[in-house]
């Protein structure tokens, strides 16, 4: 019977019509497409660019190789204009950069100095940056000082932090950039850090997590 018939395939839950597809339809137009961004992970790039054009030509290249969602950055060479999404401070010294389509929620206006927010898939991100006559500096080399790289994150935030690492990948800078991602809320999270140890086991690096209660501000 299969052989002989010459109408075309149809499906018997299909047939009676309708506006809304079936519930099958919905569950393989729903596999094809991309899981909402509520739902995934974020994956964060942290780095000091030194005002330098060729750092932040080669985190241009970086950000794309290591599917980063959110850069985290601060003494940019230069600010990038739209299409990208990128929220900086009135003097340009720091920046957050969102890309991939993740969605922005709330953003600094960009009138502050030295810093810049945004909430981001519903976390709020800043991006701060300590002038060198600050007196936070910790760090003093042949070269002169300079001021650490440091992560917070609330005690909350801290258990959906993943494999928290600096990285070894050359940023062109002469601080290495902070690669981490932060799992979506409700998902099962605190799974060891990954790659190399942190600045408590390597202090000449200048680099930490921090775990603590939300940061004053």
């Amino acid at each position: 019977m299969a052989k002989e018939c010459k109408s075309e395939p149809s499906c018997v839950l299909c047939q009676g019509g309708g506006t809304k597809p079936p519930l099958h339809h919905e569950y393989e137009l729903s596999t094809r497409q991309e899981a909402p961004a509520r739902y995934k992970m974020t994956r964060i790039l942290q780095l000091y660019l030194n005002h330098c054009m060729a750092a932040q030509s080669l985190l241009m290249q970086s950000v794309k190789k290591m599917k980063i969602d959110v850069a985290i950055l601060c003494d940019q060479h230069r600010d990038l204009r739209s299409p990208h999404t990128w929220i900086s401070d009135a003097d340009s010294q720091v920046a957050i950069w969102v890309r991939g389509g993740v969605p922005v929620q709330r953003r600094a206006s960009g009138q502050s100095r030295f810093y810049t927010w945004a909430q981001i898939a519903g976390i709020y991100f800043f991006s701060v940056y300590a002038p060198l006559d600050f007196p936070l500096i910790n760090f003093v080399g042949p070269q002169g000082g300079s001021v650490i790289d440091l992560t917070f994150a609330s005690d909350t935030l801290s258990e959906r932090v993943k494999s928290w690492r600096v990285s070894g990948a050359y940023t062109g800078s002469d601080h290495r950039a902070i690669v981490f991602e932060v799992l979506p809320a409700g998902k099962p999270t605190l799974q060891p850090c990954s790659g190399e140890p942190s600045q408590v086991e390597r202090p000449h690096d200048g680099q930490r997590l921090l775990r603590r209660d939300d940061v004053r501000r």
